[in-house]
């Protein structure tokens, strides 16, 4: 008895903690990002599979709504950590809305079957072929985000290390499949054994975390120095999106707006760009600019030398001809002068 006791509550604490990191990533967490809206998603999702499983082995008792629901944030699982994956590493650009409209179809198909063939008129139904049915639907979105994965890394250098963001994507997904593990474990053993695992990797994942950023608060450096075929990836990947993307032409463009298009810390490329590049982030910006700004400078158009300015992504007349001088060692107006001649 005392046993089933201890085990309620270590279940139900994994839970509510549980529950609290969801409300935080969801409502708190910043900046705000598909990605970190999908983690917040896909916690959520184990939380109410949890709980509810939680709360059927212990009580006995449960409405049959609650069992709907719990079983189907169980089929949302596999959409939630493709989708998750897929937006953490920028390889899979091209796929992150195919992700997303399949994550809504599910949404939209598990809830309207659940409409149709609701829990408490079909309670056989769900309690055998559809509990079985969503357990192999989760099966085939763990292999192919297991798939998917795979192929990421093996793309990666020997020599180009991985992301923070894609190091805690393959992280989430090994704690997502022991935990799907524990429930496909728990049709044929002991239904607790979903929920104890569940708050044992919880809890497994805050002691990991919590001892990794102590590491990092306590090494010299804070941020470790870049290899120098990663800070190269580093630099063509920041040229090529700031080419596709004209970022550059905003005027209000902060660092950590860029790092956020970039899916990168902030600390990051503040480090690269002072480090490597020997440049503020202000001042690597305006090259950028400045290029573009001597390409129109050198057509005749029907833009004034002020509009060119503005058009570059200065946000005053006077911060354009001063870095235009700076860079140049002419005036923006002198320039245009020597290249129409």
């Amino acid at each position: 008895m005392l046993w089933n006791e201890f085990l309620f509550f270590f279940s139900a604490l994994g839970v509510f903690n549980g529950i609290l990191l969801v409300v935080y990533q969801l409502l708190m967490q910043k900046p705000r990002t598909t990605q970190g809206l999908l983690l917040g998603l896909l916690g959520l999702a184990f939380c109410i599979r949890v709980g509810v499983s939680c709360i059927y082995y212990f009580q006995k008792v449960i409405p049959w709504t609650a069992v709907q629901i719990g079983l189907s944030a169980h089929i949302l699982i596999g959409p939630l950590l493709l989708a998750y994956v897929i937006h953490s590493w920028n390889r899979f650009k091209a796929w992150q809305l195919l992700s997303l409209r399949l994550l809504l179809f599910s949404s939209i198909a598990i809830l309207l079957f659940g409409l149709i063939y609701p829990f408490h008129i079909h309670p056989k139904v769900w309690d055998a072929e559809i509990r079985y049915t969503l357990h192999a639907l989760l099966t085939c979105f763990l292999l192919l985000t297991s798939w998917v994965l795979l192929q990421a890394y093996s793309a990666k250098s020997q020599k180009t290390n991985l992301l923070p963001v894609e190091r805690f994507s393959i992280l989430v997904f090994i704690v997502a499949l022991l935990i799907c593990g524990g429930f496909a474990l728990s049709l044929y053993l002991d239904y607790v054994l979903g929920p104890i695992i569940s708050s044992f990797l919880f809890y497994s994942a805050l002691i990991y975390l919590g001892l990794k950023r102590r590491l990092k608060s306590n090494s010299s450096p804070a941020l470790q120095e870049l290899e120098p075929a990663e800070a190269n990836r580093l630099h063509h990947q920041l040229e090529a999106h700031l080419k596709n993307t004209q970022a550059y032409r905003k005027p209000k463009l902060t660092i950590a707006s860029l790092a956020k298009e970039l899916k990168m810390p902030k600390a990051r490329l503040s480090h690269f760009l002072n480090s490597h590049l020997g440049l503020s982030f202000t001042a690597y910006i305006n090259q950028f600019r400045i290029e573009e700004a001597k390409q129109l400078l050198k057509e005749e158009g029907l833009l004034t030398i002020e509009a060119i300015g503005y058009e570059v992504g200065f946000g005053s007349r006077s911060s354009f001809f001063a870095t235009f001088k700076q860079q140049t060692g002419l005036s923006p107006k002198k320039f245009q002068e020597l290249h129409l001649k």
